[in-house]
C-alpha cells in the first residue's frame, strides 16, 4: 500500500469551552489527535507549549509532559498534561487536567521524559535555568506528583531535586529507574563539547554521590554527544543510547552500558560501548528491551541520501543481531525524518513513530525486523496535524493501541500533541 496520508489541515479547528478554574482554556480537536494549550488566563492565550514525553497508568490515563509559555511570560513552565482514555482533559489532575509549575522560578524549564514509580506517582527529568552568578545555567530538573497532580512535597525539595554535574549547562532528556527504586536520569552537559550526563537518584530523589563520580558519569565522544534515552535490563544494568560516534568524522548509532554504580560494562561490546557506523551520519533516539534481553534501537541514518528512519537490534552481548531483518537494522525508505519513539507489543510486534515529511508518522516491524504489513499495509502511516508535526514518543495502552505524544504547531503557536491509533495503524477517530 502507498504512504496514505491523512490530510487533517482541511479539517475545522474545534475550541473546547474552559471549564471554571481549568488551566486548559483552548483546545483544539482533529479526530484521532488531540492539540492542547495549556497555561492561558481568561485574557490571553498561552501560544507555544510541547510535549517530549508522557506515560500511561494502570488505569488508562495518558500524561503528556513537556512546557508552557504564556505571550509576556518570562520563560516557560513544566507542564504535565493527563487525559482520560476519551482524550478530554482529566479535570481531577491539577487544575483542569494541567499541572503547571515553575520549576526554575520563572526562568524557563521543561519536562522531557517520565515515568510511574511503584507507587503510581509521576516522576518527571527535564532541565530549569537557576541564577549563577549575574547569569542563568541550565541543571537537570526532576519532579514527582501525587496522584491528584500537586507535587510531592516528600521528593527532593517540596517536590523538585535540581542537580548538575558541573557549572556548565547540562539537560535532562531521559529517565529509568532501577529495582530498588532508584532513578537513573540522562542528557547532556556542555564544558567544551557536549558529553553525555547520566545521574543516579534516590528514589526521594537525593542525588546518590556514590554513583561514578559525585552522583554523575560523564561520558566523552569525539564530537558533540547527546545521551537521549534509558533502558534498565533485568540485572539492574542501565543501557543508554543517543547521539555519538567513534570519530569526529560523522555521528553513530551509538548505545553503551553500565553497571548500576557507573561503571561502564566491559562485557558488552568488549568497552562498554557499541556503534553502528553505515558511513553517513546515524543517530539514536530510543531505547526497548526485548524479553530475551535484545536491544532495540531507534533513531535515523542517511543511506537513502536523505534522512530516513532506522531500527537496530542488538544481542544482550552488544553484538550487531544479523537475524533483525538480515543486516541487523532496517531502514524506511518511505520515511523521511527521524524514528524517535519505540514500544514493544506483548507478543512481539515493533511499533515505531517519529516525524515523516512534517507529519505524525507510524509504522510496526514484524519480530524479525521484516515490515508488518497487516499494520496499515505495511507503509509508514502519515497524518498531517497543522502545518508540522513532531512526535517524540510512542507508549500502548493495555488494549494495544498506541498514544503518540509530541507537538504540532502553526500559524505562531505550538500546542502539545497526543494521537491515537488503533492496533490495524489506522488512526483512532473516537479519539
Amino acid at each position: 500500500m502507498k504512504n496514505r496520508k491523512q490530510m487533517l489541515l482541511a479539517a475545522t479547528l474545534v475550541t473546547a469551552t474552559a471549564m471554571a478554574g481549568s488551566a486548559i482554556l483552548n483546545s483544539h480537536s482533529f479526530p484521532g489527535v488531540e492539540l492542547f494549550q495549556a497555561g492561558a488566563t481568561s485574557r490571553t492565550l498561552s501560544t507555544q507549549n510541547r510535549s517530549w514525553g508522557g506515560a500511561i497508568d494502570a488505569h488508562g490515563l495518558i500524561y503528556a509532559a513537556g512546557n508552557s509559555l504564556p505571550p509576556r511570560a518570562s520563560g516557560s513552565s513544566t507542564t504535565v498534561l493527563r487525559l482520560l482514555s476519551s482524550g478530554s482533559a482529566d479535570s481531577s489532575w491539577a487544575s483542569g487536567g494541567a499541572a503547571i509549575n515553575s520549576v526554575s522560578g520563572g526562568a524557563g524549564d521543561a519536562a522531557k521524559a517520565c515515568l510511574l514509580n511503584a507507587s503510581g506517582k509521576l516522576v518527571c527529568v527535564g532541565n530549569a535555568l537557576v541564577k549563577s552568578g549575574k547569569s542563568n545555567v541550565s541543571q537537570f530538573a526532576l519532579v514527582r506528583y501525587n496522584s491528584n497532580g500537586s507535587l510531592d512535597s516528600t521528593f527532593g525539595s517540596s517536590g523538585i531535586a535540581l542537580a548538575a554535574p558541573n557549572s556548565t549547562n547540562s539537560y535532562g532528556l531521559a529517565i529509568g529507574q532501577l529495582s530498588d527504586g532508584s532513578l537513573i536520569v540522562a542528557g547532556y552537559s556542555s564544558p567544551g563539547l557536549q558529553q553525555w550526563a547520566i545521574g543516579r537518584f534516590s528514589a526521594n530523589g537525593v542525588l546518590n554521590t556514590s554513583f561514578g563520580h559525585g552522583g554523575w558519569v560523564l561520558q566523552s565522544f569525539p564530537q558533540n554527544s547527546i545521551a537521549e534515552a534509558i533502558a534498565i535490563d533485568a540485572n539492574d544494568n542501565i543501557l543508554v543510547a543517543g547521539q555519538a560516534g567513534a570519530t569526529s568524522a560523522n555521528t553513530d548509532l551509538t548505545v553503551a552500558r553500565y553497571t548500576s554504580s557507573g561503571a561502564l560494562d566491559a562485557s558488552f561490546g568488549g568497552t562498554g560501548i557499541v556503534y553502528l557506523n553505515l558511513g553517513s551520519g546515524e543517530a539514536s533516539h530510543a531505547l526497548a528491551l526485548q524479553s530475551d534481553g535484545k536491544i532495540l534501537v531507534a533513531g535515523s541514518n542517511l543511506t537513502t541520501g536523505l534522512i530516513a528512519w532506522m531500527v537496530a537490534r542488538f544481542d544482550a552481548d552488544g553484538s550487531l543481531d544479523t537475524s533483525f531483518n538480515g543486516s541487523g537494522y532496517v531502514t524506511f525508505a518511505d520515511s523521511l525524518g527521524e524514528a524517535r519513539g519505540l514500544a514493544l507489543q506483548s507478543d512481539g510486534q515493533i511499533i515505531v513513530t517519529g516525524e515523516n515529511s512534517g507529519m505524525i508518522g507510524i509504522a510496526a516491524l514484524n519480530p524479525d525486523g521484516s515490515r508488518d504489513l497487516t499494520y496499515d499495509g505495511g507503509a509508514v502511516n502519515s497524518v498531517a496535524a497543522l502545518s508540522d508535526a513532531e512526535p517524540k514518543n510512542v507508549y500502548l495502552q493495555l488494549d494495544g493501541k498506541a498514544i503518540v505524544v509530541g507537538f504540532a504547531s502553526g500559524s505562531g503557536s505550538a500546542y502539545m500533541m497526543i494521537a491515537r491509533f488503533n492496533t490495524d495503524g489506522t488512526l483512532d477517530t473516537s479519539f
